[in-house]
């Protein structure tokens, strides 16, 4: 016998329409897709359903709804800091100049030893 399925309910009109609206003008994507995920949940799709319906692993629709119960609409939204970090500090402008310089000799290097696969 397996787990009883997760569910999102009870949820109020004030926040059915914040999730509507986010799904309907959320400006990511991802966003998008966990407002429309909670609402689905409230309208009965168990966790299965909603996981082979986003492609997403179940985990994550769980991680979604915790997402949710613990921070409300401004948890389904993405945090910063995701994705790699830059290796150039634009603000130092020492390593900016290094790098200017590296790609200008890199721009002369090519135009006097042309490669044999460049289409010159």
């Amino acid at each position: 016998m397996g787990r009883k399925s997760k569910y999102i309910s009870n949820l109020t009109e004030t926040e059915k329409g914040s999730l509507k609206k986010g799904y309907t003008y959320g400006k990511s994507p991802i966003y998008r897709r966990k407002c429309h995920c909670i609402l689905l949940s409230n309208s009965g799709k168990s966790t299965q359903e909603l996981s082979d319906f986003f492609q997403v692993s179940k985990t994550s629709i769980l991680k979604w709804f915790r997402l949710w119960e613990q921070k409300g609409i401004k948890g389904l939204e993405l945090q910063p800091g995701r994705g790699r970090k830059p290796k150039l500090n634009s603000e130092d402008d020492k390593q900016v100049e290094v790098v200017k310089t590296l790609g200008s000799l890199k721009i002369i290097v090519e135009l006097r030893f042309p490669s044999e696969n460049s289409s010159s």
